[in-house]
């Protein structure tokens, strides 16, 4: 249910810069690296159709 808040956006703000520098933030905190994962044959089956895996 919605309620009766209201918030009023600051005059100076621009959403092209707003989401420009939370996206470069973003991806300064990711996070990449490699894992090595042990499956069944089976399993490994059915992770490939859904995971980018390297084999």
């Amino acid at each position: 249910m919605l309620g009766d808040e209201r918030f009023d956006r600051p005059q100076d703000f621009d959403l092209g810069v707003y989401r420009v520098s939370y996206l470069d933030d973003f991806q300064a905190r990711w996070c990449i690296s490699t894992a090595t994962v042990r499956l069944s044959p089976g399993n490994a089956d059915a992770c490939s159709a859904t995971l980018p895996l390297r084999w």
